[in-house]
């Protein structure tokens, strides 16, 4: 490459620091585990390197071979998307058809013969809980494309004001079902987001804990300033995650056995993490010494 001619090995690998914060970009997990070297004109690049041991002259060398990785990559993700988007809409296809099902049968049911209006009554409400299921469904499948396509911009955004406002929707809730709903945010915790993601990121999980907290438990909600991100830990009082299942909660569609018995779709973790993940932050999941799970969020708090 002739912008690398006279330039030194030091002055063109860059250290690990200088790569994830020389611009406001935020890079992927795989970009930024390969090595990035500078041109001369000051642009940055991801490199696929091999290095061979030469002799020339009876004088060892170690000849570097370097090849901008940046169309691989691009290729790669392309590729990699389009088989999680495969995998995705197959996935919706076998959710989708079990309340159609039921919904199909239910017609036939009462088109083929007479029913007394108890046995009606049973059919429409089948028909009536199926039809809302795909409706929701529906619902959790925008929430999930609007993590991609939201046209709005990051901004700062006063933490501590947004999970108040988000939290008042669900104190009637939690009134009724004896649940002590604990807040304690630091006042002048910021997150740099999408505001429209925030509803769905702190929504979904103060939802979750709630549906899985007995009558008389808790819900803890604690935000707190980690260097240059924000953590927001929401626990709950119930059963918790089996630990098989710990590393499969974000998986679209995946219901843990202890959760079958709570409505839900299975999309609502997945949302989470995805919206997480488009604002640069992280979720993880873990369980609560003693009992309950906890769910870990952490945004940037600055570009």
């Amino acid at each position: 490459m002739p912008e690398f001619l006279g330039l030194k090995l030091r002055d063109l690998l860059l250290p690990a620091d200088r790569v994830r914060k020389s611009t406001g970009e935020r890079r992927a997990k795989e970009r930024l585990e390969l090595p990035h070297f500078q041109r001369k004109s000051g642009s940055i690049f991801p490199a696929d390197v091999w290095r061979t041991f030469l002799v020339l002259k009876n004088r060892p060398y170690n000849l570097l071979m370097v090849r901008d990785a940046t169309k691989r990559l691009r290729e790669e993700s392309s590729r990699r998307r389009k088989q999680s988007r495969d995998v995705f809409m197959g996935d919706i296809v076998h959710e989708l058809r079990s309340p159609i099902a039921v919904i199909q049968g239910s017609i036939e049911t009462l088109r083929s013969a007479s029913q007394d209006p108890a046995s009606q009554t049973v059919l429409f409400k089948f028909i009536e809980d199926h039809a809302k299921r795909m409706s929701g469904l529906v619902d959790r499948l925008l929430d999930f494309a609007g993590a991609k396509s939201s046209t709005t911009k990051p901004a700062h955004i006063p933490l501590a004001k947004v999970l108040w406002e988000i939290a008042a929707a669900f104190v009637p809730i939690a009134k009724r079902r004896r649940i002590a709903l604990k807040m304690d945010i630091e006042p002048n915790l910021v997150v740099f987001a999408n505001p429209d993601h925030l509803p769905h990121i702190y929504g979904n999980l103060i939802d979750n804990a709630i549906k899985f907290t007995p009558r008389g438990g808790t819900v803890e909600v604690l935000g707190r300033s980690k260097g240059d991100a924000s953590e927001l830990s929401i626990s709950d009082s119930g059963p918790g995650i089996p630990s098989e299942d710990l590393q499969r909660v974000f998986d679209r569609l995946f219901r843990s056995a202890g959760s079958r018995n709570v409505k839900g779709s299975g999309l609502g973790l997945a949302i989470v993490e995805n919206m997480v993940e488009a604002n640069g932050g992280t979720v993880v999941a873990d369980n609560v010494p003693g009992g309950g799970a906890r769910f870990l969020v952490s945004l940037p708090s600055t570009l």
